[in-house]
């Protein structure tokens, strides 16, 4: 289609889902190491799924997963307060 938009992407993006501490676990879990009792090494999507999956089966893990949620955001924005970005100058006056 002439007129439809083009998609564009950033070189080098990634599209983040989760933060790399729980994607380094999610990893381990996915490891060769981990399943080496199974005769087949599985993709970090079914490793992911079965996590999601057996959480969601956990009574009052919807509550608990929204505090750790909560408690995440707060401790990036305190963080992200204490330390603002700052530029530092170009050029100083003599």
């Amino acid at each position: 289609m002439p007129n439809s938009p083009i998609a564009r992407r950033t070189p080098g993006f990634k599209a983040v889902l989760i933060a790399d501490a729980a994607y380094q676990g999610l990893k381990e879990y996915q490891s060769w190491r981990a399943c080496s009792h199974l005769p087949v090494r599985f993709d970090l999507k079914d490793i992911a799924t079965a996590f999601v999956e057996e959480a969601l089966a956990i009574p009052g893990f919807q509550e608990r997963v929204l505090q750790r949620a909560f408690s995440n955001v707060s401790r990036a924005v305190a963080a992200s307060t204490r330390s603002p970005a700052s530029v530092a100058p170009t050029h100083a006056k003599e």
